[in-house]
């Protein structure tokens, strides 16, 4: 099988997408205008490189996808397409979106509305090549979850996790943190000893702190809960040295619990 990896488009080839939006019809005199409708999304096709056996490549403007096949364009103007396998090919480089970077400042920046606001259009307008490994509509909907952690909508990231399909994702921290979204949920629906059960569990295998911060907070929030001060200090603790130096939020809200 072929291994298919997203690149940063600086690196090698600089492309452009294009979105496009519509607006809803505001009502006739004398009423309000009614807010625009919210913005439509269209899929784009996705810039790649192709890379052969010999080392050569081709550009290539990705418009469908399966799990062995690619449907491309040549250039983002051509109207003919062509079919290949991705037997035929060694490799394929998924450039990455100009959105997507820009999501990413956002997100890197904490400013995480933002960057869910960039995430979600990024997933519908590459949702083409969500078959394919490392894609951006994948990884988009992976950072929206995140953002939505993070923003503290646990509601949000519960119906997001259900409907999320992982098969894109390739990187092990990206899968590790799929799993870390139960203990969330179970902090959630104020499943007290299921939570402290599998965190205790959890917190005893190594973990990359951030992570290890996670576990350890939503445990202390089911420490509180049920009325073990002692222990849930311990685990504010533990969530607090680990969070330092990665994200922080959890560590300023264990120093404030």
């Amino acid at each position: 099988m072929k291994t298919i990896f997203s690149f940063s488009g600086s690196a090698i080839i600089s492309l452009m997408a294009i979105a496009s939006a519509q607006q809803a019809p505001a009502p006739a005199a004398p009423a309000a205008p009614a807010a625009a409708a919210p913005a439509a999304v269209t899929p784009q096709q996705a810039p790649a490189l192709l890379i052969y056996e010999d080392g050569t490549s081709d550009n290539a403007f990705i418009v469908a996808a399966t799990r062995s096949e690619i449907r491309y364009r040549p250039t983002p103007q051509a109207i003919d397409t062509t079919d290949m396998k991705l037997s035929e090919v060694q490799a394929v480089y998924l450039l990455e979106p100009k959105m997507y970077r820009e999501a990413m400042e956002f997100y890197q920046a904490r400013k995480y509305a933002e960057a869910k606001d960039l995430f979600v259009k990024v997933k519908e307008m590459f949702k083409p090549t969500a078959a394919l490994d490392n894609n951006y509509s994948t990884l988009a909907g992976f950072y929206e979850l995140e953002c939505m952690r993070r923003l503290g909508d646990l509601d949000g990231l519960a119906k997001g996790v259900e409907v999320f399909r992982k098969d894109g994702l390739m990187r092990e921290h990206h899968l590790k943190q799929l799993e870390i979204y139960m203990f969330w949920d179970a902090l959630r629906t104020k499943s007290w000893q299921r939570l402290v059960s599998l965190g205790e569990a959890r917190l005893q295998e190594k973990l990359p702190a951030y992570q290890r911060a996670q576990v350890a907070f939503c445990v202390a929030n089911a420490y509180e809960a049920l009325k073990q001060s002692s222990k849930a200090l311990n685990a504010y603790n533990t969530a607090m040295v680990a969070d330092l130096g990665a994200t922080e939020e959890i560590a300023e809200q264990s120093a404030i619990a």
